[in-house]
């Protein structure tokens, strides 16, 4: 039977309107992806910018053994000193801006790996192979400092909060609030599977600070909290292969935390997600030692076993770039920390020596 005129128009209205919801979906999707959030490199326009151009301003000559550690010191009118020790039996004040000593401390053991300083530092303090904290406060007996001794490891690292007490991380896998006026432990953190190796206040929360270890994690930890961490990331997340992560340092916010460790890159968490928000491609066969943000967070700073220093601009479309200072150091950059001004970088490195760079 033939088809009716009636039946055709209506065949046609309905191919008609199929084609025009098809136009309707594509309309719908292009109009959905316009309101999506671009990826966050790609979130704002950023002008090209020229790499940073970073040198050597001072090498800080006289230790005589592995240098490894650094701090400048914070307070008004000290913020051109800082400290350093090293495996020489040496803890040295220095002025950053003339290369020179300004005093000498003589450890009891040549074995040192950390030091920490107050802000003024009139408290300056050591700890190493050893397994003891030596305190050498303002009036005391250079010579019979207080020593602090609960930690079953070596000392790694060490800094002072802004309520003035101290905080130390160990080999024994704990870290360790001190009260120094008392000359006892205020509270022990435990999580760790493995060596502490470095510890760092939080920026604007006095009572966060964060931890890096050789069991693959970073995690933070609040005094108010009690001794359990608060939070964890694995290194690198997603795998069963954990890396040493050598240092674990804050971004200048406060809310997301860099590591660097055996696998040689640099990975950004955020305590917001939990989890990882970005990364820096790897450059070098080298272990990471290191790690620093500039003031801004726009600069990254990476030392490693090689002797070199990448810097990256974090803020570029596509992800982070680098330069590469490649012989910074003749051996392994064991720390970095930026000056309170942030406008120099100390760094300390097993040749023996301390730099200032910017």
């Amino acid at each position: 039977m033939p088809e009716s005129e009636e039946m055709k128009a209506i065949k046609a209205q309905i191919e008609e309107t199929k084609g025009k919801l098809l136009t309707l979906g594509d309309e719908i999707v292009t109009a959905v992806k316009s309101k999506e959030d671009a990826p966050f490199n790609e979130s704002l326009p950023v002008p090209p910018r020229k790499s940073a151009s970073i040198k050597v301003q001072r090498k800080l000559n006289g230790h005589f053994g592995k240098v490894y550690c650094v701090q400048w010191m914070t307070a008004e009118g000290h913020t051109n000193k800082m400290v350093s020790n090293a495996q020489d039996g040496q803890l040295v004040t220095w002025n950053a801006v003339s290369g020179l000593k300004l005093e000498i401390k003589s450890l009891k053991s040549a074995f040192g790996m950390m030091c920490a300083t107050t802000p003024d530092g009139s408290t300056l303090v050591s700890g190493g192979l050893d397994n003891t904290i030596s305190v050498y406060a303002a009036g005391g007996n250079p010579d019979k400092p207080l020593e602090l001794i609960e930690h079953e490891g070596y000392i790694s690292y060490g800094r002072f909060n802004s309520a003035g007490k101290l905080l130390t991380c160990s080999g024994d896998k704990t870290s360790i609030l001190w009260d120094l006026t008392a000359g006892k432990m205020e509270m022990q953190f435990l999580g760790h599977k493995s060596n502490v190796s470095s510890l760092e206040m939080c920026p604007g929360s006095p009572s966060e600070f964060c931890t890096g270890s050789a069991d693959g994690t970073a995690k933070i930890f609040d005094v108010k909290a009690g001794p359990g961490y608060v939070m964890s990331f694995l290194y690198p997340p997603n795998s069963s292969g954990q890396k040493d992560v050598n240092k674990a340092a804050w971004c200048p916010d406060g809310n997301g935390v860099l590591c660097v460790g055996e696998d040689g890159r640099c990975r950004l968490y955020d305590k917001r997600c939990g989890g990882q928000i970005s990364f820096c491609e790897k450059t070098t066969t080298s272990a990471g030692q290191t790690c620093s943000f500039s003031a801004s967070g726009r600069l990254i700073f990476a030392g490693y076993e090689s002797g070199a220093m990448n810097v990256y601009e974090t803020n570029q479309s596509g992800g982070p770039t680098f330069s590469q200072l490649a012989k910074l150091h003749e051996s392994n950059v064991q720390d970095s920390e930026l000056s309170p001004c942030g406008c120099a970088l100390a760094t300390a490195s097993w040749d023996q020596t301390a730099k200032i760079v910017a």
